[in-house]
């Protein structure tokens, strides 16, 4: 790319929570950073720290400002799973944060331009993926340990192994070996 092609990027917006706190957030892949509004961020009552050293950041309206502040250690709610997010504080007036690159990177985060969504993290998968297969195993351990008295461990691996074969059709599918129970 040169300095005479256009830079094409993609924003969406949306209501998310911010530390809890409801925010209009501004996902865009042309901001290399994420930012907040001085305004919101004071709302929260938030110590704010130091970035290494002076940032150059060029705003919507052509102007170049100078920025040295950081909120470290927040956390963007994305369907119910929690992100750590470091915000640079601005003056804003329409939107509360702005999610840039640094956070849509690590995040593997992707938005569709088309559908004007955000889709959900990659991280946000593998979360519920994980916490899918803890419930099933949690429930599968329970129902055949402590509900069913009587059943032999015959009986729960051939329930075990028709699970794990169900659940080999969701990626990542597995599931955990309950305990054995003394047949005594």
């Amino acid at each position: 790319m040169t300095a005479d092609e256009p830079v094409i990027t993609a924003t969406v917006a949306g209501t998310y929570l911010l530390d809890s706190e409801p925010a209009v957030v501004m996902f865009d892949s042309g901001a290399t950073h994420s930012f907040v509004s001085r305004t919101f961020i004071n709302r929260l009552g938030c110590s704010i720290g130091k970035l290494a050293g002076p940032m150059v950041v060029e705003v919507a309206d052509n102007r170049t400002i100078y920025v040295t502040d950081v909120y470290r250690g927040y956390t963007l709610d994305f369907s119910g799973v929690e992100f750590p997010i470091d915000l640079i504080p601005i003056a804003k007036r329409d939107l509360c944060v702005i999610v840039g690159m640094d956070w849509l990177d690590a995040f593997d985060a992707e938005i569709h331009c088309r559908r004007k969504q955000m889709a959900p993290p990659a991280r946000l998968n593998q979360l519920q993926m994980e916490q899918v297969r803890n419930i099933v195993a949690e429930e599968f351990n329970n129902a055949f340990n402590e509900l069913i008295p009587g059943v032999t461990n015959d009986i729960i691996n051939q329930v075990k192994a028709l699970l794990v074969e169900r659940l080999a059709a969701i990626p990542g599918g597995e599931l955990s070996a309950p305990p054995v129970r003394d047949s005594a």
